[in-house]
């Protein structure tokens, strides 16, 4: 039988909740940041990385087999809205959602969204790659898990930073 590997999921030793197929958590190296991740089962994946530094949307599908390029669009259609991001291949099987700064902006948008109630979205990907429904509306029940994720990056120290410097105690 053969093993499913995704590089970029959480590892279990940094998830702090689950929920239906969803997982949430925070890494912590080399730049904390919090993580969503969404494991269909079958091969398919999706990850949010949200931090100080760092805003990805990254979408797996062990099925596929991309050839590195740039600037393939992939449409994001919700109930209400329909949004289009410039994909990056990042491996043979993953690309990033959002490559640009206006499709940062669009993913953490999305994310906002999804942490009040979203519906579900549908990724439309060029090719003969046929559409697949991401189950946003799963991820509101985590809102906590992420706001408490936020907060703990918002009172972290810089990555290198030393704790003592600058005080005297």
């Amino acid at each position: 039988m053969a093993t499913l590997s995704v590089p970029h999921m959480v590892k279990a030793a940094e998830v702090t909740d689950w929920q239906s197929e969803w997982s949430a958590g925070q890494v912590a190296e080399p730049v904390p940041y919090c993580k969503f991740s969404w494991d269909s089962g079958t091969g398919r994946a999706v990850e949010f990385d949200y931090g100080p530094d760092k805003v990805a949307w990254i979408v797996t599908d062990a099925g596929w087999k991309l050839p590195k390029a740039d600037g393939v669009k992939v449409s994001i259609v919700g109930r209400k809205a329909t949004w289009h991001v410039t994909a990056r291949a990042l491996d043979q099987t993953s690309v990033l959602l959002s490559s640009a700064p206006e499709d940062a902006q669009t993913t953490k948008d999305i994310l906002r969204h999804a942490m009040a109630g979203m519906a579900d979205v549908e990724l439309r990907f060029p090719a003969s790659s046929r559409s697949w429904l991401v189950p946003l509306s799963r991820i509101y029940p985590m809102h906590s898990t992420f706001a408490d994720c936020l907060a703990h990056l918002s009172v972290s120290p810089p990555a290198g930073s030393d704790s003592n410097a600058g005080s005297p105690f």
